[in-house]
């Protein structure tokens, strides 16, 4: 009955989240090697910034790691975004995106992050950044330990992530955290 139902939400769907994008801040999650716990945060932490500003955005919001391959992400709301780090050839529907440029991508606009050209890790940051829970101080992913929000959940269809300033949604998959849940969780 509902399902073709899609309200307008600030909310990215993560239609395919690539080969292993996850959620990153600057700095990161730093100073506790000596509990076992190395640092997490973005690995090219300069692109993460700068893109971070050019949205406006206080440089350590957290925002999308893309690693080689970036995925498929659908805007469900007309929502400002920028790409910046590997060059992945990405497009808004069918139209090239340049990298450190913001784009207003409008709802319903699809937007195709390919294989990295040059560089390894890729970001997408939006306005107002990612509304994610803080474990020991950042909201950054460090799969092998299973921290974070979104800790080893690599984006995929179906979960909810928030923004800091405008309620941004980011739509993630629980299916790798949990498959026995049937519907999406609100992080």
């Amino acid at each position: 009955m509902l399902s073709g139902f899609a309200p307008v939400e600030r909310a990215i769907e993560v239609m395919d989240g690539g080969i292993q994008t996850t959620v990153q801040d600057y700095p990161g999650r730093i100073s506790y090697w000596d509990i076992g716990v190395p640092p997490s945060g973005p690995m090219d932490a300069l692109a993460f910034r700068l893109g971070n500003l050019l949205l406006g955005n206080d440089e350590s919001a957290a925002g999308l790691e893309m690693t080689l391959r970036g995925g498929t992400y659908r805007f469900r709301d007309s929502l400002l975004f920028v790409l910046t780090g590997a060059d992945m050839s990405a497009e808004l529907n069918g139209e090239p995106v340049p990298l450190y440029t913001p784009v207003k991508a409008a709802q319903g606009a699809v937007l195709a992050v390919g294989e990295s050209l040059v560089g390894m890790r890729g970001y997408l940051l939006v306005e107002g950044g990612l509304d994610m829970p803080l474990t020991l101080g950042s909201a950054s992913t460090f799969t092998l330990g299973a921290l974070a929000a979104m800790a080893a959940a690599h984006c995929a269809p179906e979960r909810y992530c928030g923004s800091s300033r405008k309620r941004n949604l980011i739509k993630y998959s629980q299916s790798a955290c949990n498959p026995s849940l049937k519907s999406p969780v609100r992080i």
